[in-house]
């Protein structure tokens, strides 16, 4: 509850990379879901490591519209942080989801 406090946001996933997978796994959030490093954002920020402010998620070509068709809810923008061990290695991933008020999500957020 507390990070939805300071994100001001309307979700919140928390995932793990799996290396043999080469996927990230869902550990926190709405649903139970498992992405490719290639077809979605939170796939990309682990895969580049790089934290990714998407404002308007249609505009990305990593966003995985099978999401919300298959949930119903609309994403509309995400912010995403590769979580590191001591060694730079990404071993998680944390995607914001849909700052409240519609803005997008701002350089402080990051």
């Amino acid at each position: 509850k507390k990070l939805y406090g300071i994100f001001k946001c309307e979700r919140i996933n928390m995932y793990t990379f799996d290396k043999e997978k080469t996927a990230l796994v869902q550990e926190f959030g709405e649903s139970a879901d498992t992405h490719s490093l290639d077809d979605s954002i939170p796939g990309h920020s682990a895969k580049s490591g790089q934290i990714l402010n998407v404002p308007d998620v249609k505009r990305s070509k990593y966003f995985n519209q099978a999401i919300n068709r298959d949930t119903g809810f609309v994403t509309r923008s995400v912010l995403c942080c590769p979580l590191c061990s001591s060694d730079g290695t990404v071993v998680s991933v944390l995607e914001v989801i849909n700052k409240k008020g519609g803005a997008p999500f701002s350089e402080q957020d990051e």
